[in-house]
């Protein structure tokens, strides 16, 4: 992948994460006891999947692959932990880098 490709992809990420945060991370937050604890845990997944894909994409010869290693791996750990919240915030992202990868 390019540079000017993974700068693209980047921005889209960026874009669909900051996305959630002007929205649905605030929406969560303000609802209950309860639902502020599960969009918390979404909220600093969200922000350490978007760091560790910057962190990739200026690192890594294959910036895509080893991203979606590492959100496997994520998921697998929040499933094992029973952070639902987690895993569901590391899956929606998955979905936004690969919706990201295909064009929009």
């Amino acid at each position: 992948m390019s540079p000017e490709e993974l700068d693209g992809l980047t921005r889209c990420f960026a874009a669909r994460v900051a996305a959630w945060f002007a929205h649905e991370g605030t929406v969560a937050v303000e609802a209950s006891s309860e639902a502020t604890a599960a969009a918390r845990q979404a909220n600093m997944a969200l922000a350490l999947v978007l760091s560790r894909w910057v962190e990739f994409a200026a690192t890594e010869r294959d910036a895509v692959a080893r991203m979606r290693e590492w959100l496997d791996a994520t998921e697998a750990r929040a499933v094992a932990r029973g952070a639902a919240p987690r895993a569901e915030a590391v899956a929606r992202a998955r979905a936004w880098l690969e919706g990201c990868l295909g064009g929009g």
